[in-house]
């Protein structure tokens, strides 16, 4: 196990320093390139934790096993499993000027280089206490000690002498998570980024080449438009990207893993005004969730001027063309002012989805959308009007199936219709919903939709709720903990699932992407969901 540990050291130190430094110039002082690790025993506890919540104890108790007798109980002697460990690159002013080593924490210099040797590991030691071990694979590795560590390097030696060591507190530091990347875009040279620009550029003009089958001059225009945005976003950020960092973290006390990524612009840049952009976001609809919201998913989207105009193009090309196949005059005009009604909201550049899941209560739960809209209440007229002339032609005993203007909340009405019990929905219906009547309404900012047995007062709630609130583009927040009777399908399902989501306790996924300071993506799961979902998942033999 102790080979395959200093092996493993062999790889990882030879993707840290592809490149020699060249020799006598000095490299950048900050790592453009860090990975951390909070500590071997941190590593290990939280990578058991993981292996047992998801039924694999019997696996979880051989690699403890495999570890004792390989290594021994002492672990890997002369290191230190309590402090962070990792690896950093750096660059100098030429594109190939690159340094790097891998860090290990060591305890006491002689015990490591003792269990060297009783690895028969050969190592030689030159006048600058820089030793080498020469491997059957024609890379050699390098290492020393200092600063209380193991720096490990392959290809040139030049990446630990005195002048290009970095301070591991400098390059291991101001992290919590239980493993951390960062990379500093700034630090990577300059024709370094010129090169991705011009092959990002490249890709662009082949795909701008690319038309489609029977592709129209708006569609092409909307492309080209797409393409176009797609290629000054990359730019944007390959030049003005400050910082990248990842981060996974499993807390015990919480009980939750966490994965996080994100982008720092530099202050002042076209990218820093785009993703402060994405973060002050608002909207009336993001004011739509609950305390007792099962899920709860939404997108928020904006898009810049120049394609929100060419995408217009395409839609008033769409629509020409649907109207052009319509031969009845009645059912032409019909058509035509339904799509009046709907063009300000298809072509506003700005579109913004919300959906939820409300409950349980009685095991039963009221599902709400809502879409966003640009004068709702013309399009909310219109559809009445056109519903109301097609009830006229629907059998009256159908009639019922179609309600419009039930109730309304101050000038908005509420219409309802009824959902066929088709074969594929009724035991949706009767064991997930309740009930087939959906209910609908139209503000003028958006259109509300509800199913289920308080669907009726749920609609009503949202019309009265207008204040405005900060959106995010994306956003999924599902309670496993409120889903376990339905996911669970067996008694000893349900009974694992009281057991581990008791009463009060939450079992979240949630995935999040928003602006700001930084654009941020980051996923948290509660650990009692893994456990739940992976014993599910074999008690049905998947």
């Amino acid at each position: 196990m102790c080979r395959i540990v200093l092996l493993a050291c062999v790889a990882v130190a030879a993707l840290l320093a592809k490149a020699p430094v060249h020799a006598g110039e000095k490299t950048t002082a900050v790592p453009a390139l860090v990975v951390r690790v909070q500590s071997l025993n941190a590593l290990m506890q939280n990578l058991g934790l993981v292996v047992k919540l998801v039924g694999q104890e019997e696996v979880a108790n051989q690699i403890e096993g495999l570890v004792k007798s390989k290594i021994g109980v002492k672990g890997l002697e002369g290191v230190d499993p309590t402090r962070a460990f990792g690896a950093y690159v750096r660059f100098g002013k030429a594109i190939d000027e690159i340094n790097g080593a891998m860090l290990v924490p060591i305890t006491d210099q002689k015990t490591f280089l003792k269990l060297l040797d009783t690895l028969d590991v050969q190592i030689t030691k030159d006048k600058d206490d820089i030793y080498t071990y020469k491997t059957n694979k024609n890379v050699d590795v390098y290492f020393r000690f200092a600063h209380k560590y193991l720096f490990i390097t392959s290809l040139s030696t030049e990446s630990i002498r005195d002048k290009n060591l970095l301070d591991p507190a400098k390059a291991l530091g101001g992290g919590v998570a239980t493993i951390s990347l960062v990379a500093q875009i700034d630090q990577i040279p300059k024709k370094a980024k010129l090169i991705a620009i011009a092959q990002l550029g490249d890709a662009i003009i082949a795909a701008q080449k690319q038309a489609g089958a029977n592709e129209t001059k708006a569609q092409e225009q909307f492309r080209i438009a797409l393409l176009r945005d797609i290629n000054r976003h990359g730019n944007s950020l390959i030049r003005e990207t400050k910082e990248i960092r990842f981060d996974l973290d499993i807390d015990e006390k919480t009980k939750e893993l966490a994965v996080q990524a994100q982008i720092f612009p530099v202050p002042g840049s076209e990218l820093a005004k785009t993703i402060d952009a994405l973060g002050k976001l608002k909207s009336p609809l993001a004011g739509l969730t609950g305390n007792n919201a099962a899920f709860h998913g939404a997108i928020h989207l904006a898009f810049p001027e120049t394609l929100t105009k060419s995408l217009g193009a395409v839609i008033d090309e769409a629509v020409e063309k649907s109207l052009d196949g319509i031969q009845n005059p009645l059912k032409k005009k019909q058509a035509d002012t339904l799509f009046k009604a709907i063009l300000p909201s298809a072509k506003a550049g700005e579109y913004q989805l919300v959906a939820l899941a409300i409950g349980p209560k009685k095991n039963r739960y009221t599902f709400l959308g809502a879409m966003k809209l640009t004068d709702g209440e013309k399009l909310g007229n219109a559809l009445h009007n056109l519903l109301k002339e097609a009830i006229n032609d629907v059998p009256p005993e159908q009639r019922d199936k179609f309600k419009l203007d039930i109730d309304k909340v101050g000038t908005i009405s509420i219409h309802r219709l009824e959902v066929p019990r088709t074969p594929a929905l009724a035991k949706v219906i009767d064991d997930v919903v309740g009930d087939n009547q959906l209910h609908f309404a139209f503000r003028n900012d958006a259109v509300f939709f509800a199913l289920g047995e308080d669907a009726l007062a749920t609609i009503k709630a949202l019309l009265v709720n207008k204040t405005p609130a900060t959106s995010v583009p994306m956003l999924f927040d599902f309670d496993i903990a409120r889903m376990a009777s339905l996911i669970a399908q067996t008694p000893e399902q349900r009974k694992l699932a009281r057991t581990l989501f008791p009463a009060g306790e939450t079992g979240r996924i949630r995935a999040s992407v928003n602006g700001g300071a930084s654009l941020t993506a980051r996923l948290q799961m509660r650990l009692s969901v893994l456990e739940f979902l992976a014993k599910v998942k074999d008690a049905n033999g998947e």
